[in-house]
């Protein structure tokens, strides 16, 4: 998994992923895009938050990689 995908046409989206220790791996605005670059991360399990006009939502993500 080198992206993820968010559908929908926001103008205000951030997020943030954490490591399962809550680390904050990466996180970044990215405005109206709704791809999250993946490829830089390790494999595991990681929680995202993502942020989009006010509201919250969060969800855990397995990255698995060759």
């Amino acid at each position: 998994m080198n992206f993820l995908n968010i559908s929908g046409n926001y103008k205000n989206l951030s997020y943030s992923i954490s490591d399962i220790n809550g680390r904050i791996i990466k996180n970044e605005i990215i405005g109206d895009n709704t791809k999250i670059k993946l490829a830089e991360i390790n494999s595991g399990l990681y929680i995202i938050n993502i942020l989009v006009d006010g509201q919250s939502s969060s969800h855990m993500i397995e990255i698995k990689k060759p």
